[in-house]
């Protein structure tokens, strides 16, 4: 008979999104790299920090906290999900900075208005992953130990 894991499947689910997640900006980032934070646009290298603490860092040594069942990484998880949830809202509510990522970012082929319903299709998704990350984190609290720092 196999051993069970003690791992539930959606956290090895999340830790497998955190890891893939973590990898992606690294393949898009460059000196001429902008991000969203918290609405407002940033360019250069802080925004080339944030991407690299908050985007790559952070999950990395999340994903190793979850896979060792840490509830410290569980509630840092937790934190990053609505981190992320708060960060995609803000942005698609601020028109100006939509304005900008629309000049650089989107098809001229297709009618403004497709571009902007794939852009809230895309916030929407992220919303919702990130809302199933939280919800299944707090669901499996009971797997995760709660001996202090790990």
């Amino acid at each position: 008979m196999p051993s069970r894991s003690p791992r539930p499947l959606s956290v090895k689910v999340i830790i497998l999104y955190l890891v893939i997640g973590s990898v992606m900006p690294n393949l898009f980032i460059d000196p001429t790299y902008w991000s969203p934070i918290f609405g407002v646009r940033v360019e250069g290298w802080p925004a080339i920090a944030h991407e690299l603490i908050f985007s790559v860092t952070l999950p990395l040594i999340v994903a190793v906290g979850l896979w060792r069942l840490s509830d410290l990484a569980r509630r840092w998880a937790i934190g990053l999900s609505a981190y992320w949830m708060l960060n995609s809202l803000l942005m698609l509510a601020n028109p100006h900075l939509r304005a900008m990522e629309y000049a650089e970012v989107y098809d001229p082929d297709l009618s403004r208005s497709v571009n902007i319903a794939i852009d809230v299709s895309v916030t929407v998704l992220i919303f919702a992953i990130e809302f199933l990350v939280i919800w299944f984190l707090i669901k499996r609290k009971p797997a995760f130990s709660t001996r202090r720092g790990g």
